[in-house]
C-alpha cells in the first residue's frame, strides 16, 4: 500500500471528470478509509428544523451590530444567554465531524460553516 502524492490524486480527477478536484477527492478517501477522519453515526430522523440554523446565524450577526466573522458568530451563538434561551434547545448537539477534519464539533456549527 503506498500513499498516493498530489500528482496521483490530480490524475484520478481528470480521468473522473465531473467537477471533483484532487483534494476533495482525496479528503473522500480519507473519510471513508481512515477511521480518525470517519463521521460518527448520527441519531436516526434527527435533524434541524427547516431554516433554523439560518435564523440562528441570522440573529447573531443582528445582535453583533449587523457584521460578525464566523468565530465572533459560532462565539456569540455558543455562549449569549439570550441565544441559548431562544435556540438552545433546538440545536442539533450531537457530535459529527467536518469532511476532512479529526476534531468533532456539533452537527449546528457544521451546518452554520
Amino acid at each position: 500500500d503506498r500513499k498516493l502524492c498530489m500528482s496521483d490524486w490530480h490524475s484520478l480527477a481528470a480521468q473522473m471528470g465531473g467537477g471533483r478536484t484532487a483534494n476533495a477527492l482525496r479528503t473522500f478517501h480519507r473519510q471513508k478509509t481512515n477511521p480518525e477522519y470517519a463521521k460518527p453515526e448520527l441519531p436516526e430522523g434527527v435533524k434541524h428544523e427547516r431554516g433554523l440554523v439560518r435564523r440562528i446565524a441570522v440573529e447573531a450577526v443582528r445582535m453583533l451590530g449587523g457584521h460578525a466573522t464566523f468565530p465572533e458568530i459560532l462565539k456569540c451563538c455558543r455562549t449569549d444567554p439570550k441565544m441559548q434561551q431562544e435556540f438552545g434547545g433546538r440545536m442539533n448537539c450531537h457530535m459529527t465531524k467536518i469532511l476532512g477534519a479529526k476534531s468533532e464539533r456539533p452537527v449546528w456549527e457544521g451546518t452554520l460553516q
